[in-house]
């Protein structure tokens, strides 16, 4: 067990992973002892032409020992979000900025889908996401305020949500995930508020909400 400090509180923590392996870490997921970690990196300043950059990538380490076993997706990310693994092996990256999934099978890229709309079965934005006991694909699509469900391969199956402030509505939604129980649980950012929900959409509980105090970041010159 080692113990650190930081800001005043003491943590215990068992071991860190990565060091220069990852660059800006994002998001994670584990299966099979081994954790995938998504880079999403910094854009040069100014842009670049071409923002695409080999630090933007997948990296995946073996918990039990440490040993970095490769990356993959170097120069096909813009800004990617989020990462998801389903039964088969298989890990997804959502990118806001192409507005697409990219799927690998060990390492390699096997495919990608989705088109730029605010249509069903399109992406405006596209962020967190999970898969559900049987296998389908839950995202959010921050832009057009709403989740959506798919197929493992991009065929379409529903969605709900509209932008705004009621229950079952969202502002710039962001992170998702799946309970053992199916209940689809969605980081309402913009409202500072989690909603939770049925699988087919229906408003279940809201946690937090615009009362919360926000957080006032330090100025500076």
């Amino acid at each position: 067990m080692l113990t650190t400090t930081v800001a005043g509180r003491t943590w215990d923590y068992e071991k860190s992973i990565g060091g220069n392996r990852f660059m800006v870490p994002w998001a994670a997921a584990t299966r099979d002892g081994v954790l995938y970690v998504l880079s999403r990196a910094i854009e040069s300043i100014p842009p670049a032409a071409n923002r695409f950059t080999n630090n933007q990538t997948v990296t995946s380490v073996r918990i039990e020992d440490e040993e970095f076993l490769g990356n993959f997706g170097a120069f096909e990310f813009t800004w990617p979000v989020d990462i998801a693994l389903d039964g088969e092996g298989r890990v997804f990256v959502s990118d806001e900025e192409q507005h697409k999934l990219f799927v690998y099978v060990d390492g390699v890229r096997e495919s990608e889908w989705g088109e730029h709309g605010d249509a069903a079965g399109q992406f405006n934005g596209p962020s967190g996401m999970d898969f559900d006991a049987e296998g389908n694909l839950f995202i959010v699509d921050s832009l057009a305020g709403r989740v959506q469900r798919f197929t493992p391969d991009g065929r379409y199956l529903g969605g709900w949500g509209r932008t705004g402030a009621a229950g079952g509505e969202f502002s710039r939604p962001w992170g998702l995930t799946v309970g053992p129980d199916g209940s689809v649980y969605v980081a309402d950012w913009g409202n500072d508020r989690v909603q939770k929900f049925t699988s087919d959409g229906e408003h279940l509980l809201t946690f937090g909400g615009s009362k919360i105090r926000r957080y006032t970041a330090p100025t500076w010159n």
